[in-house]
């Protein structure tokens, strides 16, 4: 009699299911407790923050700008006036090439101002014009015919 009343055997399994099943929950509840504990890790700060780039640009900026003093002056060296303004050039200094020793020569046959002002005129006399005016308006007026108000 014994042996029959031995229990099924999806018993036992169906309570070693539940056993199993409450402590999944309680892992989870307590899981869920900790969940915002977990410890905070920030992220490495970029390496383009960290590093100092303003005087390494400033020395390009320099080496940039006295490249283009050195190139400016090799082109101003390498230069020459067209050859109209040569053969110009050459009329003016009569033949010199040295405009300096030719300033010296001219200096009094040169004008100092290129601009010439217009000479001064003489102050009108504005007595005379306001009298002027005064009887020519006073002859215009006694012209015009009167009205019968």
């Amino acid at each position: 009699m014994v042996e029959t009343e031995a229990p099924f055997s999806f018993y036992v399994r169906d309570q070693q299911l539940r056993e199993t099943e409450t402590l999944d929950r309680e892992t989870r509840t307590k899981d869920r407790h900790n969940k915002f504990q977990r410890p905070f890790k920030a992220k490495p700060i970029p390496q383009a923050v960290t590093e100092l780039r303003l005087p390494a640009m400033n020395a390009e900026a320099a080496r940039r700008k006295d490249e283009a003093k050195i190139n400016a002056q090799m082109k101003l060296a390498d230069a020459k006036m067209p050859n109209r303004m040569a053969a110009t050039a050459a009329k003016t200094n009569g033949g010199e090439s040295n405009p300096e020793t030719n300033d010296t020569k001219t200096v009094g046959l040169k004008k100092k101002w290129s601009f010439q002002p217009a000479p001064r005129k003489p102050v009108p006399d504005f007595d005379a014009l306001h009298a002027s005016f005064f009887r020519r308006l006073k002859v215009r007026i006694s012209h015009l015919p009167h009205s019968a108000d």
